[in-house]
């Protein structure tokens, strides 16, 4: 072990008390975590959903599409969540945040089955239901 066998440097100790005379004794240390995004209370709740379910980031580029389009609705933040959690389970680029909001604009959550429904359909189920109207779907290959 050179240096002194765990001693400390006296030129880093000479640097930290000019540190401590700059901040003022006993305040803490700047940390890498303290940036733009903890002075204005962190990223937007969207992307901080987005950092639960993918386990990392997006590029900062896409925070304020990100804000813009989920918003601060927890319904939209929950439906968002399912969105990204099955986006990435699906094996897909976890950092493609265009093709996730794509998913999140169209009421989709990735691998579940779409109806492919004309727009306004499921209005027009739930109204079928309210009346008591039973709907059968007729498969393409049903012979009867």
């Amino acid at each position: 072990m050179s240096g002194g066998g765990g001693r400390p440097c006296p030129g880093n100790k000479k640097k930290e008390e000019e540190g401590q005379k700059k901040r003022g004794a006993g305040a803490p240390r700047a940390s890498a975590a303290s940036s733009n995004e903890t002075q204005d209370s962190g990223p937007p709740p969207g992307v901080r959903v987005f950092r639960e379910n993918a386990h990392r980031y997006p590029s900062k580029s896409w925070y304020q599409d990100i804000d813009t389009t989920v918003g601060d609705d927890p319904g939209q933040l929950d439906f968002w969540g399912k969105v990204v959690h099955a986006y990435v389970g699906m094996g897909w680029n976890p950092t493609n945040v265009k093709v996730m909001l794509e998913f999140f604009r169209r009421g989709e959550i990735p691998g579940e089955q779409s109806r492919n429904e004309p727009a306004g359909y499921e209005g027009i189920r739930d109204w079928f239901d309210e009346q008591g109207i039973v709907v059968h779907q007729v498969d393409a290959h049903d012979d009867g």
